[in-house]
């Protein structure tokens, strides 16, 4: 902290063995900021933070996230990137999880899916698997156990597999004939459907 301060105040630090080293004009620091609990963090000292200034940013856009996923991901399947779009952002929203999930559990779920299967399936099973394996280091529950987060997932999942099906379907968002999607498969929605209410 003594030499970020050192650096904002008089732009310039000192480097044992070597000499000051001065910034150029246009010189600034941008930093990210962890919860005081993490661990090796520590409160940033009052002559520190009046130095600051604090922009709060949001998460991507769904489209962004999808285009994501697309790159950093070894999934070459469309429907399960959709999928592990949906459920990533879900734990965003869900009341009995305190931290949802970055774009990396999108990107894990969506290449543990697809190197597992090899294809999309609407089958809940292998969903929630795979997502326990995704997210269990990447979402954090307000209480913690091993069964109420197997339910969590279980959830998501129904939620997600839902949404992927609206879509393919053409339904509320209305997003099926813009992406070109095919016409979705009657009888798997049907299996779905069976399976989430069993």
């Amino acid at each position: 902290q003594n030499v970020m301060l050192t650096a904002m105040d008089e732009h310039a630090i000192l480097i044992p063995k070597y000499g000051p080293v001065r910034a150029e004009v246009g010189f600034m620091i941008i930093a990210t900021q962890n919860p005081d609990e993490y661990i090796g963090t520590s409160q940033l000292s009052e002559a520190l933070r009046d130095r600051f200034v604090c922009i709060d940013l949001d998460y991507q856009s769904e489209e962004e996230e999808r285009r994501i996923v697309e790159l950093r991901s070894r999934c070459e399947s469309e429907d399960i990137i959709d999928v592990s779009v949906n459920f990533c952002r879900q734990t965003r929203h869900e009341e009995e999880i305190r931290r949802g999930s970055s774009i990396r559990g999108a990107i894990d779920l969506a290449d543990i899916f697809f190197t597992a299967h090899g294809r999309f399936s609407d089958d809940l099973e292998p969903w929630i698997e795979a997502a326990e394996l995704a997210f269990l280091t990447k979402v954090e529950l307000h209480d913690f156990s091993k069964q109420k987060f197997h339910e969590l997932m279980k959830r998501i999942a129904i939620h997600a597999l839902s949404l992927h099906g609206q879509r393919r379907a053409g339904g509320p968002s209305g997003t099926a004939a813009s992406q070109g999607r095919p016409a979705p498969d009657a009888e798997a929605l049907e299996r779905f459907k069976k399976k989430s209410s069993d």
